[in-house]
């Protein structure tokens, strides 16, 4: 038997009941409409369980996907449609956000703001005199506005590629979560979803498992996530490393992700697919952003040579630009979570955990699910402890105050991010910073929250088409006479870029879902 640790070597413990692991009895595995992410390829997937790719069903087959995604009866004209969920990132709905909706990109002005630097600039006036033939920069009182190009093609956080797959029936043994799914675990970062046995839920760390255990897994996920470079065995298991990531839809046709046929190999090499990821990028829209460069001036006139003020010549131009700030990243608002992947075959699960989180189209009435929206709860019940208490305990709440009571997490208009305790390549650069959910508090790891953020863009770097003289000259100081205005040569300035109208917050293209956590058992006890 193997233990389970996480890729910083902290020992992970089982969440338990009375001494029991904490595992239900429910026939019914998770609801109809349930989505979650599978990082298998879909040949795989049991019967019943379809990838969100906007594929259409018969409508008579599937009367409680119909109902759970809140179609018609009878569909649209007899059918079906699944979400189109390639390519896209799943977000709580909230007030402004409809499930099932989908939303295009948003790009927020930064919090750090962005300068353009220029080597040399004037920043005051000298009188010449109006006579001679050295060409000098004459002065401009005000700024000129300069449009910025550049931008990437989307605005987007780091992301990890899978499919996001949908239940349609329970009539077909489809009652546990594939082989191969990928859920939010609402614990803290000690926890793992109450296993049976060791390994049932294994944390998307990148942690190479090794067990004789593995005999569902490995031939559904194979080797996947496993590093070109490692050597393949039959006991051992290389889960995704989603530490800091968001998941994003595996999308081949690029339908909503126009960097599809140039994201990063997954860890085995693979180039397209299951397994890619991408970095964070900054796009624009129609909106772009300007820059004033102040007291710049496209003129010259005619002065003497002789010696005097410092002034630009007409000379040595160069169209040399400096760009920084910005945030760290580009990211959406989000909770974070680690997420687990199921090494066990649907049908011979015990039940999802409790604390495990899914999402949903259609609302969904059940006791043993509640809403992710942060509503608190008594710790204690007539019959108890809450299970869902033991399960993620106060991680939630937005102070640790409260004694009696505890919350379930607030995804309200959030995203989610992969917990990142100990700085993953291309995870959380924000990871030390994040807080509670009122922002008070500083907290790491799960239970944690983190506004959005605006970094500069990546593959199209900013610029402006300037053309600027970097040559000084003695140039003569008036003494009276006919005299024009020039300008001083000085050194470098630095200017922001300005966005006329950004986007109330920065955010990927999405669609809006409900997300629920299991809460206890069938029988109501856990």
């Amino acid at each position: 038997m193997a233990s389970h640790v996480t890729g910083d070597e902290t020992p992970l413990v089982p969440v338990v009941v009375d001494d029991i692991p904490l595992v239900t009895v429910v026939t019914n595995g998770v609801p109809v409409g349930t989505i979650v992410a599978y990082a298998a390829e879909p040949e795989h997937l049991p019967a019943g369980w379809f990838v969100c790719d906007h594929r259409k069903l018969e409508a008579a087959k599937y009367p409680e996907l119909r109902e759970a995604l809140g179609l018609p009866a009878g569909g649209i004209g007899g059918e079906i449609q699944l979400p189109d969920l390639r390519g896209q990132f799943l977000r709580s709905c909230d007030f402004n956000l409809t499930p099932g909706e989908t939303f295009s990109w948003k790009t927020g002005e930064p919090r750090i703001p962005i300068q353009l630097t220029l080597d040399r600039m004037g920043d005051h006036m000298n009188k010449t005199l109006k006579m001679g033939t050295t060409k000098v920069i004459e002065w401009h009182s005000g700024p000129r506005r300069f449009d910025v190009s550049g931008g990437d093609a989307e605005t987007r956080p780091v992301n990890v590629a899978l499919y996001w797959v949908i239940k349609a029936t329970s009539k077909e043994g489809a009652d546990g979560v594939p082989i191969g799914a990928v859920i939010p675990f609402a614990g803290d970062d000690k926890k793992i979803p109450a296993p049976a046995y060791f390994p049932w839920w294994i944390r998307c760390d990148c942690a190479k498992v090794e067990s004789d255990q593995l005999g569902h897994i490995l031939p559904v996920v194979k080797d996947k996530f496993k590093l070109a470079s490692s050597p393949s065995s039959s006991k051992v298991f290389w889960p995704p490393d989603l530490r800091g990531k968001f998941i994003r839809g595996v999308d081949w046709e690029s339908v909503h992700d126009p960097d599809g046929k140039s994201r990063q190999p997954a860890p085995n090499g693979d180039t397209a697919g299951l397994g890619t990821w991408q970095g964070c990028s900054t796009a624009f829209k129609d909106r772009k952003p300007c820059v004033d460069v102040e007291h710049f001036s496209k003129w010259y006139h005619k002065t003497s040579n002789a010696a005097g003020n410092h002034n630009f010549r007409d000379d040595k131009y160069t169209d040399h630009q400096v760009w920084s700030g910005g945030d760290k990243e580009t990211r959406p608002k989000n909770a974070a979570m680690h997420f687990y992947i199921n090494t066990l075959p649907h049908d011979s699960q015990p039940d999802f955990p409790v604390g495990g989180v899914i999402a949903r189209i259609g609302e969904l009435k059940d006791e043993r699910w509640l809403p992710c929206d942060g509503d608190p709860r008594p710790i204690r019940t007539e019959s108890g402890e809450d299970p869902l208490y033991k399960a993620i305990g106060k991680i939630w709440n937005w102070s640790t105050e409260i004694e009696d009571l505890f919350s379930v997490p607030n995804l309200f208009g959030r995203f989610i991010r992969g917990a990142d305790l100990v700085g993953a390549p291309n995870g959380d650069p924000d990871r030390d910073n994040r807080t509670e959910y009122y922002g008070w508090e500083k907290r790491v790891g799960a239970g944690s929250f983190q506004d959005w953020a605006t970094a500069m863009p990546v593959s199209k770097p900013l610029s402006i088409s300037i053309s600027y003289p970097t040559d000084e000259y003695q140039n003569a100081k008036t003494s009276g006479g006919a005299t024009d205005e020039s300008t001083r040569a000085s050194g470098a300035k630095s200017f922001p870029l300005k966005f006329e109208t950004p986007d109330n917050e920065t955010a990927p293209t999405c669609m809006a879902v409900r997300f629920y956590v299991c809460a206890t058992g069938y029988d109501g006890t856990g």
